[in-house]
């Protein structure tokens, strides 16, 4: 009894459904064939003679395996197989076609082994499902279980074991020609609607079959693809590896690879290419499908795109943390941009503040090329500040341009950026305080950069950035301040030079090395002459600039080892090392003072200034700082009132010169508490009338034996000692109280000069001095004179301006003492609000016997009458000398001629006397 069997075809049907299974996929396709292979070999003939109708039976089997092959334009590899199974060919069933009404039975098969087979096919779906992999939609893969179910049909399961008859086996060979037909058809459309291509090849690598995907995306049309290589299609040489990986295995497995697919138009366009090898296909045919991965290629470059980004962050907080000065922490994230990042170019620029606005760059790294400097940036709102760089500064808020050539902002740099293969750009404000002082631009030959995330991550690049710079900046002047600090506590601002603190410490270092080597060493002391005048007469500024000139001299005329320091506003302390022989001291000393006496041109003004030097040398004169500066302090006052420009060495006599104006200043202050003080007055007398006008207060000091001290002996003390502000005060109010008694006891109205030091004008408050006294005495304004000094007018001439202002509208009178000895400026005379001149007495000594200063008296009593000044003269001793004053036109003198200074008590005699004389 025969087992139940079924038909060729329904095997046929089974083995393609599973090879479309396999196809559509996109499994391994080898993976498919071994289960078409082992499902066929499980299929077995039956045993028995056949008659040459059954042998012919087989091809229809053909038949439908070539149909499969020619509609799928895929290959035939299950036809083939089920073709030799029949035993029969496809070409000869092209050269031999059955009869129409042949009514034999296909050779039947052992249906026992037909339920494993779609069990397995089954089990294939399902894995594929389970696993994701399936690239079919689920009506695909209904119908094509379908396929496969129709072969193990219930009716065929349970069919008769005899024959059908004739007719019938003919309908049902009929109907099932034309369901395979029908289902081939219905496969290649499936094929043609498959979103990915398909395509086979032969052994030349001609095509031989596409599927309607193939045909759109390549853009060529039918006719056009017949035979075309496939090499054409696949870029790179991407079908050589493929064609030599399927070589290399000898066609046992499938060659993948992903490269683009070149179109008609140009276009590339990622795909993930596989391809097989036919078995036992004639011509070495091979089928291949195509994935369009252009969708995930984008994805994985975002991926790596913001993993570089995030990796970039990371490297450019740790330059952060590492970075000790500001460039180079611009410097390193620029060069990690472009290293780390892939990027082309990257930049930082800072907004100037400048009239034009102009951004500065400050670093760069990367493809530059001289781009930035040959373009120009700026962030004000014009043509060249409205690109990304203007505009993020502007606004505070990054600007992202994917595409330079499309952006009409950023046509002034568009041909720059061409020759550099810029393609893309952005540009992020760096803040401090909500406020941009400056732009990182980052630029890309990618079009695809610069996406939302990848911009976020630059946008904290920038931020951590921003904060960075202002970190290093909070540090940087926080150390320049802490330096300057140091600075300052051992160098003089102005000068730069040593100050008192710092020259301690590098004398005592000269002194150990002068100890080791038995060495001598000098210290001097030198003084500026007049350099406060200087100060007063050109301005603050003149005399800084003066300094530092002088500075510059000093130090360019010591030797290597010497050293200066700047003492006090206008005198410099300075040591010379291995000076032991007073010849070359003193001659590198007067190398000093020569450099500072020559002129020098400062702010369009010649200066003349000359300095005065002491010097102590040790070990002579002392061995330690302190004692050196005291002593060479001495010798410096001597050279000033030696003669300007001078130096002087210490002696022994200077100790006790200093010693005793230490004492004189300590017994004044005792006379000042005391009150052991005097007035003295001198008559003034007028010229043409020979009479009495007025009296000069002339101070004296009872010592401590009652012998009076004149004022030379001790008014230098006490300008000196600061001393003479109280002493001035006592003596204004004692001459005007002296002036009120007189005018109570019936004297004439006098009037009582008062003598003014510079010190008592500029610090004793003298406006109000005078209003308390006049106030307290009663003495009558009008018949107060105030004598100043040249050097008094020259201190601030705005301020004597004014102070001399209120003083004429109190009702004072001034004059100028001392007139010619100092440094007279005719323009400030002009000026002055002064009343009288009077002739220092060096000019009259030698008067009628000096024809010089006969000359400069005539000219200051021309002068004073020119601008209105009564004019006076002192030290008048002899006739001679007053009659030529009477012949100039003097108004007033005054000296021993007439009578030397007289105590209080003695005037209202001397008054009388004079009024009977005249």
């Amino acid at each position: 009894m025969r087992r139940r069997t079924f038909a060729a075809d329904d095997l046929l049907t089974i083995l393609w459904g599973l090879e479309r299974l396999g196809r559509l996929t996109g499994i391994d396709l080898d993976i498919v064939e071994a289960a078409v292979q082992r499902g066929a070999s499980g299929a077995q003939l039956l045993d028995g003679e056949r008659s040459p109708a059954e042998r012919r039976s087989a091809a229809p089997a053909a038949n439908a395996g070539c149909l499969v092959a020619r509609v799928s334009r895929s290959g035939a590899p299950v036809a083939d197989l089920v073709a030799r199974r029949a035993g029969a060919a496809a070409d000869a069933f092209a050269a031999q076609p059955p009869a129409a009404n042949d009514d034999e039975r296909l050779p039947l098969l052992c249906g026992e082994d037909l339920p494993a087979i779609l069990a397995f096919a089954a089990d294939i779906a399902r894995t594929l499902a389970e696993n994701g992999c399936l690239r079919c939609d689920s009506r695909q893969l209904t119908e094509l279980l379908r396929l496969a179910a129709r072969a193990v049909a219930p009716d065929l399961l349970a069919g008769a074991q005899a024959r059908p008859p004739k007719a019938l086996a003919r309908a049902r060979e009929s109907t099932r020609i034309a369901a395979l037909e029908a289902d081939v058809r219905h496969g290649a459309e499936i094929i043609d609607g498959l979103p990915c291509i398909v395509y086979s090849f032969d052994e030349q690598g001609r095509l031989r079959g596409w599927n309607r995907t193939f045909r759109e995306v390549s853009g060529y049309a039918e006719e056009e693809l017949a035979l075309k290589p496939l090499r054409e299609f696949i870029a790179d040489d991407g079908f050589g590896f493929l064609a030599a990986s399927l070589a290399a295995s000898a066609g046992s497995s499938d060659a993948r690879t992903e490269a683009q697919f070149l179109t008609r138009q140009g276009e590339r366009i990622p795909y993930l290419f596989t391809v097989r090898c036919v078995p036992g296909a004639d011509g070495g045919l091979k089928v291949g499908i195509g994935l369009n991965i252009a969708e995930r290629k984008q994805a994985e470059a975002l991926r790596d795109k913001l993993t570089r980004a995030l990796r970039l962050l990371g490297e450019c907080n740790a330059a952060l943390l590492r970075a000790e000065t500001e460039q180079a922490l611009i410097d390193e994230v620029c060069q990690l941009i472009v290293s780390t990042g892939g990027y082309r170019m990257a930049w930082v620029g800072y907004a100037e503040s400048d009239e034009n606005r102009n951004v500065c760059p400050v670093s760069f790294a990367g493809s530059n090329d001289g781009f930035l400097d040959g373009v120009r940036i700026l962030w004000e709102d014009s043509e060249l500040g409205r690109g990304p760089t203007g505009t993020a500064i502007r606004s505070g808020v990054a600007q992202v341009c994917r595409s330079i050539a499309q952006n009409p902002a950023c046509a002034p740099w568009l041909e720059a950026a061409r020759q550099r293969d810029y393609v893309a750009t952005v540009a992020i404000p760096l803040l401090a305080e909500q406020r941009a002082f400056g732009s990182l631009g980052i630029y890309s030959s990618d079009p695809d950069s610069f996406a939302g995330d990848e911009v976020a991550l630059l946008n904290d690049l920038a931020s951590n950035l921003a904060y960075g710079i202002q970190s290093l900046r909070s540090r940087a002047r926080r150390d320049a301040a802490e330096r300057q600090l140091a600075f300052l506590a051992h160098h003089d601002p102005l000068t730069g030079l040593p100050n008192r603190v710092l020259l301690r410490q590098r004398f005592a270092e000269s002194l150990a090395a002068a100890e080791i080597a038995g060495s001598g060493m000098a210290l001097f002391y030198l003084d500026l002459d007049s350099f406060k005048q200087v100060n007063d007469s050109f301005g603050h500024d003149v005399g800084d600039r003066l300094l530092v000139a002088l500075v510059a001299r000093l130090q360019s005329c010591l030797r290597h080892g010497d050293l200066v320091g700047r003492y006090d506003s206008d005198a410099f302390v300075g040591v010379l090392i291995d000076a032991g022989d007073p010849a070359i001291i003193d001659r590198q000393m007067n190398t000093l003072l020569d450099a500072v006496a020559a002129p020098l041109e400062i702010a369009g003004h010649t200066l003349h200034i000359s300095c005065c030097a002491g010097i102590s040398r040790y070990p002579d004169d002392g061995t330690d700082f302190d004692t050196l500066l005291r002593k060479a302090d001495a010798a410096l006052c001597h050279a000033k009132d030696s003669a300007p420009g001078v130096s002087r060495f210490f002696e022994s006599r200077m100790s006790r010169d200093a010693l005793a104006l230490m004492q004189i200043q300590s017994r004044l202050r005792q006379a000042l508490a005391q009150e052991k003080f005097i007035l003295h007055f001198q008559p003034q007398i007028d010229v043409i009338a020979n009479k009495v006008v007025g009296f000069e207060a002339l101070v004296r000091w009872i010592d401590e034996n009652g012998e009076l001290v004149p004022p030379g002996s001790f008014i230098a003390a006490a300008e000196e000692s600061g001393l003479i502000v109280p002493l001035g005060k006592w003596v204004l109010g004692e001459a005007c109280r002296q002036g009120r008694e007189w005018l109570d006891a019936g004297l004439p109205q006098f009037s009582v000069a008062v003598n003014m030091s510079a010190q008592q004008f500029k610090h004793g408050g003298i406006l109000e001095t005078v209003a308390e006294v006049l106030t307290s005495t009663g003495f009558p304004a009008g018949l107060l004179e105030l004598e100043l000094t040249e050097s008094i007018l020259l201190q601030d001439t705005e301020l004597v301006m004014q102070t001399l202002g209120e003083l004429k509208l109190m009702g004072v009178k001034l004059s100028i003492d001392d007139f010619g000895t100092g440094y007279s400026s005719l323009s400030y005379l002009k000026r002055l609000a002064v009343d009288k001149l009077k002739i220092d007495q060096s000019f009259v000594r030698d008067l009628g016997e000096s024809a010089d200063d006969s000359a400069i008296v005539r000219a200051i009593i021309q002068l004073g009458h020119t601008l209105q000044l009564s004019v006076i003269a002192e030290g008048v001793e002899t006739d001679r000398q007053l009659a030529f004053l009477r012949s100039f036109g003097c108004n007033q003198a005054q000296g021993y001629l007439f009578s030397r200074p007289l105590p209080a008590e003695d005037i209202p005699d001397y008054v009388l006397q004079r009024a009977s004389v005249s």
